[in-house]
């Protein structure tokens, strides 16, 4: 099976390359053909073994593509039928896998699973977060104290941790600023969910 660079995609708070999220569709994919030849080879301890593996690595990204925060992402998200396929292949597969139930939650997951591609070199999800983490990552010591590295990291505490309060002073921050200069570090329509 493929190994996986990070076990969960956080499109919510990162940029993340095409080729990563395609990583994960073959994960899948690829398993699932896996565990079939090995049912067609009588194999069905090793086919079951491949099922646990996959429906593991599908409850740890349901449980984080469910949860609150990332849902107040996902209607701005761009890579929301890989999320969606993840969430509907973990709905379909109750109770823990089995030989009686193994072709079924095989079959659920081939059929929920995206068949779309990404651009391998563009990157998807909040590209935002991901400039912050850039541009604070090249400051020096003094700049990342300065009053543009305090904005940045608000900005950054902002993903992480999105609110109200943490948008507001952002704003205060901001002051002195032009739109231009923040434009890539500044997911307009998140920040905006959180002005409302």
């Amino acid at each position: 099976m493929i190994t996986l660079h990070h076990d969960v995609l956080k499109f919510d708070i990162t940029g993340i390359l095409g080729f990563e999220i395609n990583q994960h569709i073959d994960f899948y994919n690829d398993g699932v053909n896996e565990a079939y030849i090995a049912i067609k080879n009588n194999d069905k301890i090793t086919a079951l073994s491949i099922l646990r593996v996959l429906k593991s690595q599908l409850d740890r990204e349901y449980k984080y593509f469910d949860s609150k925060r990332f849902w107040d992402f996902n209607s701005l998200n761009d890579t929301y039928s890989y999320v969606d396929g993840i969430n509907r292949a973990s709905r379909a597969l109750v109770g823990a896998p089995n030989y009686r139930n193994m072709n079924s939650m095989l079959y659920d997951i081939k059929d929920y699973m995206t068949r779309h591609r990404y651009e391998d070199d563009i990157l998807y999800g909040n590209k935002f977060a991901l400039a912050v983490d850039i541009r604070l990552d090249e400051m020096t010591n003094q700049e990342y104290h300065s009053h543009a590295g305090k904005l940045l990291q608000g900005i950054r505490a902002f993903y992480l941790r999105p609110g109200k309060g943490i948008v507001k002073e952002c704003i205060k921050l901001s002051k002195g600023f032009s739109q231009k200069s923040l434009e890539p570090y500044i997911f307009k329509e998140y920040f905006a969910k959180y002005l409302r």
